[in-house]
């Protein structure tokens, strides 16, 4: 569909972006669209605990394809000024795993799930796809890539499940039957069977060993029991904070955006095991040993908060280095001639740079 359809409509907004405007802020600018419509979600569904209205799942809709669009936009003008590096592979996986979650939360707020295991699965299962994505990125040294293009099609889709959410409110009943969340984790099954066969592949080529594969996953591991372990003991408890599932967001948006800097810098994946790693994991280990804190409903807004600190500065910090590394600026552009924009790139992946070649 995005080479059939959306190719003319990408052009014609080029046309408009100056040559000299840095492509990351484009990128930025997507976020900050899918951090205005989570927040509107989120108040309005006061923290996914009520059902929303419908002009608020029709923002979500539109929200989220302008978003898709700023983010085959900047990969476009990234191509066009000469400047895709690895710097805005960094940035889209910083924002890409965020989007990831606040996505999943507005789908959850669109549809009603509420507070309960779809809503938490959701997110959890998202974010896990998310890393595994990065993973093969890293250890086969090329950009991932699958039958149907998620960020085009597939966030396309997405976004008109939110306007069907608004257009026809009574459908919520149907999303939550049991045969829709069977399909559903049926395709996430039939996506981790093609995970394990592009690893066994990677294998097979000898681009990486089976250590190095295991050590990459076992942080995704440690965090997936984690966060199940806290989540079965809130819902025992009848005590879900909406900020614990953010969280689970942030956490994972750590490790997929320091991977992405790993295979930068052909830097082993035992480094994932850091002190922020760590305080992810004790900070959520905290209500498992002491269930009380559950009760408190600062906990998990201090814990969001620190996810948040962490993030900030991890982001700052890889995007200094990166750029120092490459001598490339973050937020502009070297003055360089720009390829006149042509119809090939249909044939690429536009929302993302390929900083491994």
């Amino acid at each position: 569909m995005g080479g059939l359809v959306l190719i003319r409509y990408w052009d014609i907004l080029l046309r408009f972006i100056p040559p000299s405007f840095s492509p990351n802020w484009i990128s930025l600018f997507s976020f900050v669209i899918q951090c205005v419509s989570f927040l509107i979600s989120f108040v309005f569904s006061k923290g996914l605990t009520e059902k929303l209205e419908s002009w608020a799942c029709f923002i979500n809709g539109i929200c989220l394809f302008l978003s898709q669009t700023c983010s085959k936009l900047d990969g476009l003008q990234a191509r066009r000024c000469k400047c895709s590096s690895g710097i805005g592979h960094i940035i889209n996986s910083g924002f890409g795993s965020p989007n990831c979650v606040l996505e999943c939360m507005k789908l959850a707020a669109s549809f009603n799930f509420g507070l309960t295991y779809t809503s938490f699965y959701l997110i959890l299962l998202a974010e896990v796809g998310y890393f595994l994505s990065i993973l093969i990125e890293y250890l086969s040294q090329q950009n991932y890539s699958w039958y149907m293009s998620f960020s085009t099609e597939g966030l396309i889709i997405l976004s008109i499940f939110h306007l069907i959410a608004g257009f026809f409110p009574s459908l919520e009943s149907i999303v939550k039957t049991l045969p829709v969340t069977i399909v559903f984790f049926s395709l996430f099954g039939l996506y981790c069977v093609y995970i394990i066969i592009r690893l066994v592949v990677i294998i097979r080529n000898k681009k990486a060993d089976i250590g190095k594969i295991l050590l990459a996953l076992l942080p995704t591991i440690v965090s997936v029991l984690v966060f199940v372990a806290n989540f079965n003991l809130q819902h025992s408890k009848k005590i879900i904070s909406p900020f614990f599932l953010i969280s689970i967001g942030l956490c994972f948006q750590y490790m997929s955006q320091k991977l992405v800097f790993f295979g930068l810098i052909s830097r082993h994946p035992i480094k994932l095991f850091n002190i922020w790693s760590f305080v992810y994991w004790i900070g959520a280990i905290f209500p498992i040993v002491y269930p009380s804190l559950n009760d408190k409903h600062y906990f998990w807004l201090g814990y969001f908060a620190c996810s948040i600190g962490i993030s900030l500065i991890s982001n700052v910090l890889l995007l200094m280095k990166s750029s120092e590394m490459l001598s490339i600026p973050l937020f502009s552009v070297k003055q360089t001639e720009p390829d006149e924009f042509m119809n090939e790139t249909e044939n690429s992946n536009a929302g993302q740079t390929n900083m491994f070649e």
